[in-house]
Order: structure tokens, then C-alpha cells, then sequence
């Protein structure tokens, strides 16, 4: 630990740049990627710890200590869970849940829902976790693909050799402590035969899992709750707290439609048609009659232009900002779709495409090596399991290739969470452990451009070692486990897990959440208790379904 902490208070503004002081001087950065970059360099330059504290308006305060070798922690007070010992072999295990999607079409009276992939982890010929949710529960918005999986086919032999290595490996632990330990020798076995399972079957799987280990040093060792467990509750001023009860406009629906609402319009999805609404005044921009069901929406770009996207069977439509007809496709059978980037990516086997203006764009594929994980805009972002991240164009041409720094030289990357709208999502751990061990890890955020780490957060694989990354409605929040992060900063906005917190969807600058008090709306350090279905927060409107058969638009409050 340094002798000495340089302590520099951070204002993070709504454009996202980042000022502090120092030395009497105000220090300006166009990014907070930037500003941590700039603290990192003063941290090491003077040879002391620099907790910088990143102040943003109606979020909670953001600590973060960079050490003098360069090495970045997010200051969470939360315990480390009960050590299961720690693993003699280390193996990668395939999760099979996808990350979920951006936004909701919620049924009347219902919370805002965002659906699970039903295929994740299917065959080797797919490659992928399933792009979006055909269950019952009606359609999900969104869709991911996640980062490569370690694999390699494995014989019989080998399988064999590892059993028994690890077998051998136990006996020794259990000489040195002059007892049997039965408890860690199971935990070696299995460890080992996880790996040769995975060997042969983590190819076909996006969702590696992996090590961890209880000694990591980012906890704050003051006993005092950080700024990312304090939350106060209220009730809610009015239906949603910042907006007026004033209502702007209303649309009638159906009892039993289907409702999303993004910056790009109110989707209403009725038993036999579909209809689009202006956001701004409430006004139809578009109707068609329906022959399928809607099985996925998202907020996009295409080619460049802001649209509304959605699926129905092996057709897709796209309207785009300032459209009355949508762009109409004819997707391969069975394509699958991710909205992980900017823009949604098609995967037919190992055919890609992006959606254009005038129909499918070709992309071209990755080397065999390469897992395609996100499109942001133009660019695809591909990953081996080791890194490091690939940036190609449509033509496969290599854009760049980045690698993701370590949050320290004992760690390993175990586990790709999530890649795209400018950020990674990663978990790291020590040698010994696999993402379901309940081990400590590290939950890290990267910067895509440079790899460079924006945020890390101590936690356990219990809470997020195979958890999904949760975008939400216009990509400000997002959430996975019980830690709800800013998609603009990638810094932890509010670490749940001491208010028993339950995420969903989040919509705007909002979070709702199931709590020991109920339904709440989480903004920065409060939790607002309502049971308002609210669809969308943009910066002018709020959008929610007041009542089962009625949509209704809330100003600003003056």
C-alpha cells in the first residue's frame, strides 16, 4: 500500500468530459477514457495512490484508486463471499446465458421485461448464443452475441491423462497438510473434467466462464459503506420523478397490445397489426396489417441514420428517423440477430451482413480464430479468447487491433462478457477457479477504442459469473448482477446487492427495481417507489402505459 493518497475530486459533465483539480490548476479531458488515463499517469509519475472521485449530476459519486504500478480499482465495500478453497486446475466452463437486450414491449400492467435467449449454447455449427427470445412471454428487444469460448477438441486419451493428473494433484495437497482433503479434491476433479468437457465442446459456445480467486485487493478496507451501496427512499412526486403529471398526448391501445417506446417512435403491437407512433407528438407514422408475430425490436442505426428495427419470422423492417415506410428485408432462415453494437449484426452460419438502406450488406468474416461479437456502426468487433480485440471494415479489411489491459499481472481474462456501443465487459480472476466457484474476481469495463480499463469492481462469481449484460431503453444504464453501470462512462453507478435490488430493463437515466419495499425506480442515490409502467425516459418526454388500454407522453417539469 503507498504511504501517501492524492485524493482529486472529478466532475464528470453531461457531454461527457471530465475536469479535476490539481496543483491549483483545473485539468480538462474530452472523455472520462481521458481524464483516468491522465490521473493514471500522475499516479505513476509521483509514486502515490490517486483516488479520483467522479462527481456526475444525479448519479452517485464513482471512487476509483489508481495504484503507482498503473493498476485501477473501483472501491467497493461489499464482502467477499465464503472461499470454496482454491482449485488445482483451472478449467473454462461455456456459460450458456446470453447477454439481453435494449428496451421492452411490455404487456398491459406488466414490468418492463427483457427476454433470455432460449438457444444459448446450441450446436457447433451455430457458434453463437442465440440472438432473440421466441418464448411465450412475447418478443425481446435485442439480441447479443458474447465473446469467444476456449476450445479445442480433446481426445480420449487426454481426457483420461487430466483425470488422473488431477487425481494426482489432490493426493499431493492433501500429503502436505498431512490429511486427506476431501472436499478440495473433489473441487480439483471436477475442475478437471470441466476443462475436457469444455475442451470439446466450448467452440460451438460464445460464453466462456472461467478463474478467479479470493485474494484480489479492491475492497475498501474502512469499514465504512462506499457512496455505490447508499440509497434513499421516497415516494415518487409524480408518475415519473423529474417529469410533469401534464400530459402531453395519449394513444388508446388495446387491452392486450404489445408496447416499446424508444427516441424513434411508440411501437404498438395489436393482435393483427402493427403501428408506429411519433415520439414528439403521438401522431401515427406508420400501420400495417400483421401475418406472424413480432419476435424482436431494437433501437438501431442503419447506415448511419437512427431507426426502429423489428423482426417477424424471416422478414425484417427498419424505419428510419423521419420515415413513414420501413425498409423491408428478406433474412436468411434461421438468421440470427445481435444488437451487442451500434448497429444489429446478421449471422447466417458463418455468412454476416448489416442492414443498408436498401437491403443487406455483406460483411466479411472474421479469420476462423475470430469470434464476431458486436457491429458498431461500419465496424465489426471480433475477439479470440486471449485477446486481443479485432476491428475490421465490411470488406475484412483490419482496422485495428486492440489489447484490453489487465487490472493486474496475477489476473487472466476468464470470461467476455459483452462488447459494443464504445465499451467491453469482461471478468478476471487469479488461477484456480471457475466462474460458478463463488471465488472473487474482477467485473472490468474497457474503453473499445484502446482496450484501456475504465472501471473495476470487485465482486464474486456468484453474483455475476454467468450473468447477463443488460442494455437499456437508449443506452444510458446498464446493468448485470446487481451492479448498474453508466454506458456512457463505463463506471459503476450503484453497486444493489446491500438493498437487495432486482434490476430490470432500465429506461433513460432510470433503473427499475424490485426492492424489500417494493416496486422503485432507482436515479442516482434514490429509489422512488411507483408502480408506473413507464415504456421510455428521453430527455424531453417520459412515455408510460398509465393504464391497461392507454399510452400517455409526460413533459419536463419546468
Amino acid at each position: 500500500m503507498a504511504d501517501h493518497r492524492l485524493i482529486l475530486h472529478a466532475v464528470v459533465k453531461d457531454d461527457g468530459s471530465l475536469s479535476y483539480e490539481h496543483d491549483g490548476q483545473t485539468r480538462l479531458a474530452a472523455t472520462v477514457a481521458d481524464g483516468i488515463q491522465a490521473m493514471r499517469a500522475l499516479a505513476q509519475a509521483e509514486g502515490v495512490e490517486v483516488e479520483a472521485i467522479l462527481a456526475q449530476t444525479g448519479r452517485q459519486p464513482q471512487h476509483i484508486v489508481l495504484k503507482p504500478g498503473g493498476q485501477l480499482r473501483s472501491i467497493s465495500e461489499r464482502p467477499p463471499a465464503a472461499s470454496a478453497g482454491s482449485a488445482g486446475s483451472t478449467g473454462e466452463k461455456a456459460a450458456g446465458n446470453p447477454e439481453r437486450g435494449t428496451g421492452v414491449l411490455a404487456p398491459p400492467a406488466a414490468p418492463a421485461r427483457t427476454g433470455e435467449d432460449p438457444q444459448s449454447g446450441d450446436s457447433p455449427d451455430g457458434g453463437d448464443a442465440g440472438a432473440e427470445d421466441q418464448s411465450q412471454r412475447g418478443p425481446v428487444v435485442g439480441g447479443p452475441y458474447s465473446g469467444p469460448a476456449r476450445g479445442v477438441p480433446v481426445s480420449r486419451r487426454a481426457q483420461k491423462e487430466a483425470r488422473k493428473e488431477a487425481q494426482r494433484e489432490a493426493q499431493r495437497q492433501g500429503q502436505q497438510d498431512g490429511q486427506p482433503r476431501r472436499g478440495k479434491r473433489l473441487l480439483i476433479l471436477l475442475a478437471a473434467i470441466s476443462a475436457t468437457i469444455v475442451a470439446v465442446a466450448g467452440a460451438s459456445l460464445l460464453l466462456p466462464g472461467g478463474l478467479a480467486e479470493d485474494s484480489l485487493v479492491s475492497v475498501s478496507g474502512s469499514g465504512q459503506a462506499s457512496a455505490q451501496n447508499q440509497l434513499s427512499y421516497q415516494d415518487s412526486p409524480t408518475a415519473v420523478p423529474g417529469y410533469a403529471d401534464d400530459v402531453q398526448w395519449t394513444v388508446p391501445v388495446d387491452g392486450q397490445a404489445l408496447t416499446t417506446a424508444t427516441a424513434q417512435g411508440l411501437l404498438v403491437v395489436e393482435e393483427d397489426s402493427l403501428r408506429v407512433h411519433d415520439i414528439a407528438t403521438g401522431a401515427e407514422r406508420f400501420e400495417t396489417d400483421l401475418d406472424g408475430s413480432v419476435d424482436y425490436v431494437v433501437e438501431t442505426t442503419v447506415q448511419g441514420r437512427h431507426a426502429l428495427l423489428w423482426r417477424i419470422g424471416d422478414r425484417a423492417y427498419a424505419l428510419p428517423e423521419g420515415s413513414t415506410e420501413p425498409v423491408a428485408y428478406t433474412l436468411p432462415a434461421g438468421a440470427r440477430l445481435s444488437s451487442a453494437g451500434s448497429s444489429v449484426l446478421v449471422r447466417d452460419g458463418e455468412d454476416l451482413y448489416a442492414f443498408g438502406l436498401s437491403g443487406l450488406v455483406d460483411i466479411a468474416a472474421p479469420d476462423e480464430d475470430l469470434t464476431p461479437m458486436a457491429l458498431e456502426g461500419s465496424r465489426l468487433v471480433s475477439a479470440r479468447f486471449e485477446g486481443p480485440l479485432v476491428i475490421t471494415d465490411y470488406s475484412g479489411r483490419e482496422i485495428a487491433s486492440v489489447d484490453l489491459e489487465r487490472p493486474s499481472e496475477e489476473m487472466h481474462l476468464i470470461r467476455w462478457v459483452s462488447a459494443g456501443h464504445g465499451l467491453v465487459i469482461t471478468i478476471w480472476g487469479e488461477e484456480g477457479a471457475t466462474v460458478s466457484s463463488g471465488h472473487r474476481v474482477e467485473l472490468v469495463t474497457h474503453s473499445i477504442s484502446d482496450g484501456s480499463i475504465l472501471s473495476t469492481t470487485s465482486t464474486t462469481t456468484d453474483s455475476i459469473g454467468e450473468a447477463d449484460w443488460v442494455r437499456g431503453q437508449g443506452y444510458e444504464l446498464a446493468y448485470i448482477g446487481p451492479y448498474l453501470y453508466s454506458m456512457r462512462s463505463g463506471l459503476l453507478v450503484l453497486d444493489g446487492s446491500a438493498q437487495q435490488l432486482d434490476f430490470q430493463l432500465p429506461v433513460g437515466q432510470f433503473a427499475p427495481a424490485e426492492s424489500p419495499e417494493g416496486r422503485v425506480l432507482v436515479q442516482g442515490t434514490t429509489a422512488y417507489r411507483t408502480d408506473v409502467q413507464v415504456l421510455a425516459a428521453l430527455e424531453g418526454t417520459a412515455i408510460v402505459r398509465s393504464t391497461p388500454t392507454l399510452v400517455e407522453a409526460h413533459p419536463l417539469e419546468p
